[in-house]
């Protein structure tokens, strides 16, 4: 595990609190569609949020006081919308480096959740608005299930917490984790423009369930294969043992009950 944390790193960051709100993308959003001047990677965290959103149009569940759920605003150098995958990739590897300071187990799942063991305990939501040919800005939204014990029910079976995983936990509040987590991704943000190449490589060497026959759903159907690689574009490449089958985002999902 990597313990050490660069504390003197971006010691100027932003992170706003709020008690309550459904959700700190569409707050930050609004904030961002009104013209608030907000400086990059501003951070606006709740201390409970209640209608939170995944990718997939899932929503995320969070305990108050016991997840960390916050939004921040990226505004990317000359980022070009073919070239958007990166955000995906760097953000993603941020989030695992940071995981990294409390356990080994922990991978990415194609395209950005975060996994300790079979089950996952983070989501990433990036809504990016485009200017022309270019990123204009992005929201970033972060859950993180770091103290719960006891889920619902109908994710019980596959969400898990940093808590549960790792019983020994430091005593910190959210704050605090929230700041250590920005520290790992603005690094990842900085390393990105020395070699893009090296940081889709990295993302790929940590991808869950690589190389492993699983079950995956595309549609109606159903097949087995290993997954090989996300290319440049965010496409994964599956060896389904007769092709490599590609897909794109919301085409294809590891199935639940491996």
């Amino acid at each position: 595990m990597q313990n050490n944390i660069f504390p003197g790193d971006f010691a100027d960051q932003n992170i706003i609190i709020v008690e309550e709100t459904t959700s700190t993308n569409d707050l930050l959003k609004a904030q961002a569609s009104n013209f608030t001047p907000r400086d990059n990677f501003t951070a606006i965290m709740a201390k409970h949020q209640t209608n939170g959103r995944g990718q997939r149009d899932n929503s995320f569940h969070s305990d108050a006081e016991k997840s960390l759920t916050f939004s921040f605003i990226l505004f990317p150098k000359q980022l070009s919308i073919a070239d958007v995958f990166i955000i995906q990739t760097w953000i993603s590897l941020g989030v695992y480096d940071w995981f990294r300071r409390y356990t080994d187990d922990v991978k990415i799942k194609w395209p950005n959740d975060i996994m300790l063991g079979d089950k996952k305990t983070c989501g990433i939501l990036i809504e990016n608005t485009l200017q022309g040919k270019t990123v204009k800005h992005s929201i970033v939204g972060i859950g993180i299930n770091i103290l719960q014990e006891q889920f619902p029910k109908d994710v019980a079976q596959r969400a898990t917490s940093l808590k549960t995983h790792q019983p020994n936990l430091p005593e910190k509040g959210m704050l605090e984790y929230c700041r250590e987590l920005m520290v790992f991704i603005r690094r990842r943000y900085e390393m990105q423009w020395h070699s893009p190449e090296a940081l889709l490589a990295d993302y790929n060497d940590k991808l869950y369930k690589k190389n492993v026959d699983v079950s995956f759903r595309a549609g109606t159907e159903r097949f087995r294969g290993k997954i090989l690689h996300a290319d440049c574009d965010g496409i994964l490449h599956i060896d389904d043992g007769k092709a490599i089958q590609t897909f794109r985002f919301k085409e294809v999902s590891i199935e639940e009950n491996l």
